[in-house]
């Protein structure tokens, strides 16, 4: 199952399509204006998901 954890914000869930290109380390929400490092992002998202999973 595909899931948009780099591109989703983990503070506000906003999720953003516009596609980030790998090489994009850093992206600021456009919405709540957390600044994201895209790994640990992706990495609180997929806890996230799997501790809801749990529940």
């Amino acid at each position: 199952k595909w899931y948009p954890s780099s591109q989703t914000c983990h503070v506000c869930g906003t999720v953003h399509d516009i596609t980030k290109d790998l090489s994009v380390r850093e992206w600021t929400c456009p919405d709540c204006h957390t600044h994201h490092n895209r790994d640990v992002n992706a990495a609180i998202n997929i806890l996230n998901a799997g501790m809801q999973m749990m529940a």
